[in-house]
């Protein structure tokens, strides 16, 4: 998968009558590559080193006609955090 060796493992999910065929797709690094569950795919990619542990830098998430592709970075950063970082502009 992305030019990575992976494993899947196909399971199915039952609710009541109700059975949906899934999958989860794990790399040789115990990485997780896709998931497919309840008829939404999440496919991470491009995995990053940040602290000890792989991160995707490109996540796509696909349920039916919806579609989103999401890119993160993540920096470590030394020194106090500021408590406003998060909070919405006043404007």
């Amino acid at each position: 998968m992305n030019g990575r060796p992976t494993r899947c493992v196909e399971f199915d999910t039952v609710r009541g009558e109700k059975t949906s065929g899934n999958e989860l797709c794990i790399d040789k690094y115990g990485i997780l590559a896709r998931i497919h569950a309840n008829d939404e795919t999440i496919s991470n990619s491009d995995f990053f080193l940040y602290r000890g542990t792989y991160l995707p830098a490109r996540i796509v998430y696909e349920q039916n006609d919806l579609r989103m592709e999401l890119e993160q970075t993540k920096i470590a950063t030394d020194g106090p955090f500021d408590p406003d970082l998060l909070s919405p502009p006043a404007n």
